[in-house]
Order: C-alpha cells, then structure tokens, then sequence
C-alpha cells in the first residue's frame, strides 16, 4: 500500500512538473533567429553593409 501511494506521488509531481522541463528554443539567441536577413542582423548590432565580410564559400556561391 505504502508503494502504491509512493508511487502515486512521484507520478503526480513528474505530471505536474512537465511542462517546467520542456527544452529550450535553440533556433533563438537574444535577439537574433536561425533565417533571420542580413539587414535586420546589421539594423539590430548598429553595422554597416560595408563592414560586412563574406566567407570564401559563401562568396564562391553566390557567384553561382
């Protein structure tokens, strides 16, 4: 009896502690997002476009 009504126990506190252990969000970072465009990155860090430098790669893509 007294496992049934330990067991009990646990289950409610796991049922009602749920949904404090839901994962992070981690297409987000401050206040950037995964997909977010060039000009809102430059608008919210106080860049300029000139001060922007592009990877060889991404470079050699967008070339393409």
């Amino acid at each position: 009896m007294k496992t049934i009504r330990t067991s009990t126990l646990c289950f409610a506190v796991l049922l009602l502690s749920a949904p404090l252990l839901r994962a992070q969000d981690l297409s987000k970072y401050r206040h950037f997002t995964v997909g977010m465009s060039l000009t809102k990155v430059l608008e919210r860090t106080g860049q300029k476009t000139a001060d922007v430098k592009l990877i060889h790669a991404v470079q050699r893509w967008f070339k393409k």
